[in-house]
C-alpha cells in the first residue's frame, strides 16, 4: 500500500481537493450563519457545539485538511483487529455487496449473537452510536422503555435496544428492504428471548399513513426514492402517531431514527407522540446537508421542552446524531 493510499484510507489526505469547493461550502454556511448561532446556542453543552464545529470544519475542508474525532491510531487498530477476529468465522453473503458475519457479543442480560459486518457489532454494542452520555448528561434506552426505531436494517441496533430495555421493555423496529428483513429475523430467531421483546413493522415510517411510496433495495443505505430516482419496489408507510394509536401504546420513551433522509417526513408524522410523551430521541441529521439545520429547528418550533445534543460517530461526514430529552418540568 502507497503511503498517499494509506493516509487517505485514515482520513488524513484526499485524492482531490477543491478550494472553489470548500469556498462555496464555507459561502453557504456564511449565509446561513444566523441559523447556525440560533442553533449553537439552543445546544445544551460545550461537547455538542464543539461537534457542530467540527462537522462544519470538515464539510468546508473535507478529509484531506481536517479530521474528526473518532479519527485516531486506536480507532484504526481496532478496525485492523476486526478484520483478524473475522478470519474463519461463519458468514452471510447478501446479495452481492455485503458480506456478514457472525459475532457474540456481551449484552447486558447474556450472550448474543449477530450477523453484521465486519467492526459492525464493536460499532453497535460498542460505541452505541445512539446514546448521548457527556459531562453527566445522558440520553439512551433505560429499562422497561417503549422504543420506536426508524431503520432497523439488519436488526443489531434492534437487539441491543431489547437487551437494555430489558424484560419489561419493546422495541418496534421499521425497516422495508427484503433483504435486510431477511437477516434482521435471522438475527431475532438467534436471540428468542431478547428478540420475543422486537415487533418488526415492514412499513416505511412516513408524515402520513397507508401511502404507497416506491424505494430501491440497497441494503443499509436503502431509502425511499425521490422524483426521478430509480426504484423496484414500493411499500406503505405508517406514521409514529398511528403505530401508537393502532397499537394502543400507552407511551412511548425513546425514538431512533435513522432513514437516510426521511427523519423529517417521520417527524412530523410522530409530532403528537413528540407532544403527548416527549420521548428522548436519537435523530440521524446527516443524510441531507440541511438536516443538521432543520430537524433541531422543527423539534425547538414544537416547544415540548427538548434540550439537545450533537455527537458524531464515524471517521468521515456522515453518523452525525441529534439526541433531544425534555427537561425537567
Amino acid at each position: 500500500m502507497t503511503i498517499k493510499a494509506w493516509a487517505g484510507k485514515r482520513g488524513w489526505a484526499a485524492r482531490h481537493f477543491s478550494i472553489p469547493r470548500a469556498a462555496n461550502r464555507l459561502e453557504e454556511i456564511c449565509e446561513a450563519r444566523g441559523r447556525y448561532e440560533r442553533l449553537w446556542f439552543l445546544l445544551g453543552d460545550e461537547y455538542s457545539r464543539r461537534i457542530l464545529l467540527d462537522v462544519l470544519t470538515f464539510r468546508i475542508l473535507g478529509p484531506r485538511h481536517a479530521r474528526m474525532r473518532l479519527n485516531t491510531d486506536q480507532f484504526w487498530a481496532d478496525c485492523a483487529d476486526d478484520q483478524r477476529r473475522a478470519r474463519g468465522v461463519e458468514e452471510l453473503l447478501i446479495g452481492s455487496r455485503w458480506r456478514l458475519v457472525k459475532t457474540g457479543v456481551l449484552g447486558r442480560e447474556r450472550q448474543l449473537h449477530v450477523y453484521s459486518p465486519v467492526g459492525g457489532a464493536r460499532h453497535v454494542f460498542g460505541l452505541r452510536p445512539y446514546d448521548y452520555r457527556r459531562g453527566g448528561v445522558t440520553v439512551r434506552v433505560l429499562p422497561e422503555d417503549i422504543i420506536v426505531e426508524g431503520g432497523a436494517c439488519w436488526g443489531d441496533t434492534a437487539l441491543d435496544f431489547a437487551d437494555q430495555a430489558g424484560t419489561k421493555g419493546r422495541v418496534y423496529s421499521f425497516e422495508i428492504d427484503p433483504e435486510n428483513l431477511d437477516v434482521l429475523k435471522k438475527n431475532v430467531e438467534m436471540n428468542p428471548e431478547i428478540g420475543r421483546r422486537i415487533h418488526v413493522i415492514e412499513r416505511a415510517m412516513g408524515e402520513v399513513s397507508d401511502k404507497d411510496v416506491a424505494f430501491a433495495p440497497a441494503g443499509p443505505g436503502t431509502r425511499l426514492a425521490g422524483q426521478g430516482d430509480p426504484a423496484t419496489l414500493s411499500v406503505k408507510t405508517l406514521s409514529v402517531d398511528d403505530l401508537v394509536s393502532r397499537h394502543d401504546l400507552s407511551r412511548v420513551d425513546f425514538i431512533k431514527m435513522d432513514i437516510e433522509g426521511s427523519e423529517m417526513q417521520a417527524l412530523r408524522g410522530a409530532q403528537r407522540t413528540l407532544l403527548r410523551f416527549k420521548p428522548r430521541l436519537a435523530i440521524s441529521a446527516y443524510h441531507k446537508e440541511e438536516d443538521i439545520l432543520t430537524i433541531p429547528e422543527y423539534l425547538d418550533g414544537l416547544q415540548a421542552g427538548y434540550s439537545f445534543y450533537f455527537d458524531h460517530f464515524s471517521v468521515h461526514g456522515q453518523e452525525t446524531i441529534l439526541f433531544a430529552s425534555a427537561r425537567p418540568q
